[in-house]
């Protein structure tokens, strides 16, 4: 088994979107862009859905972000494990109701040195789960580092190149709306902008296909 430790060091982006008092949940859910600038300079991000107080009418927020990672893997390798490790910002987390941080499938993302704001619809399509982690399970004390384990569908999506991952409120990716008295909530981890000691951190265990380990070995004794 060998082990790769990849730190973000791409454009790592948030978007959010704030609807307006005349908008309707599904309207701010279902938006193929985000109203605020996708941000890749800031030092936090948070998966968030939250109803905030308004006149006449309260208005709902939704927001998403993205990690792409430049995975260097040898070839023929396996994937055994991954482990997705965000480091806490917890003077931006709260949650009237406990929720999922979901980790999904990123790869319709544009990203970039540019910021694009239509990243924040591509990802409504990405409803299957390739790990998370309660918010319960994260109490937002100190500045503590949170590991997500990918499950099999996370693991199939590891590959040598750029890997992006979404993440999502899991009450984001089942359409339900907080309510007054449920604003719903945010949970925010620091980006690589906040220093290389906050930067997302992805775990890669893997080994060599027997096929390839076979054939280097045949090679060495032709030599």
């Amino acid at each position: 088994m060998a082990e790769l430790v990849v730190y973000a060091g791409l454009n790592d982006v948030s978007f959010m979107h704030h609807g307006t008092a005349e908008e309707s949940y599904a309207s701010v859910h279902d938006e193929p862009s985000c109203s605020n600038p996708p941000n890749i300079n800031a030092k936090y991000y948070a998966v968030w859905q939250s109803r905030a107080w308004g006149i006449p009418e309260p208005w709902y927020i939704i927001g998403r972000f993205a990690i792409p990672f430049d995975v260097s893997l040898p070839v023929g390798f396996v994937v055994q494990s991954a482990i997705l490790s965000l480091k806490m910002n917890d003077g931006a987390s709260g949650a009237t109701t406990d929720f999922d941080v979901v980790i999904v499938d990123g790869s319709s993302l544009v990203l970039g040195s540019v910021a694009q704001a239509a990243d924040y619809g591509r990802l409504l399509g990405s409803v299957t789960s390739f790990g998370s982690k309660n918010t319960s399970e994260m109490p937002p004390v100190g500045d503590a580092w949170y590991d997500f384990e990918l499950n099999a569908n996370g693991i199939a999506a590891i590959t040598s190149g750029i890997v992006k991952l979404g993440l999502r409120n899991s009450r984001d990716i089942n359409s339900q709306p907080p309510t007054i008295g449920d604003e719903g909530g945010w949970w925010s981890f620091y980006s690589k902008n906040k220093g290389p000691a906050y930067a997302p951190k992805l775990t890669i265990t893997y080994e060599i296909a027997v096929a390839v380990n076979k054939a280097y070995a045949l090679a060495r004794e032709e030599l």
